[in-house]
């Protein structure tokens, strides 16, 4: 792989995305949405739960519209991200 030496240009940005659009449909990145997803049930507080689109909801509405937990990046927890609650 050569080192790049610049920035992409538009076009090449615009192949990457297409790139990466046809390895979405292919399924080819399904497993990095799922482990996102199990790792975001493992991580939700009591009184949250996923709805059938995978949004995060309020099981009690007298609970935050939000909460926080730690990022996981390359798999290593750091620090935490906001998580919106959809309704």
């Amino acid at each position: 792989m050569a080192t790049r030496t610049h920035p992409p240009t538009v076009e090449e940005h615009e192949e990457q995305l297409l790139d990466l659009q046809r390895a979405s449909d292919a399924g080819e990145l399904d497993y990095v949405g799922q482990g996102a997803v199990e790792y975001l049930i493992s991580q939700l507080p009591d009184g949250y739960a996923l709805d059938e689109e995978n949004r995060v909801v309020r099981l009690d509405p007298g609970l935050p519209d939000h909460f926080y937990i730690p990022a996981l990046i390359l798999g290593v927890q750091s620090d935490p991200v906001r998580i919106p609650v959809y309704r």
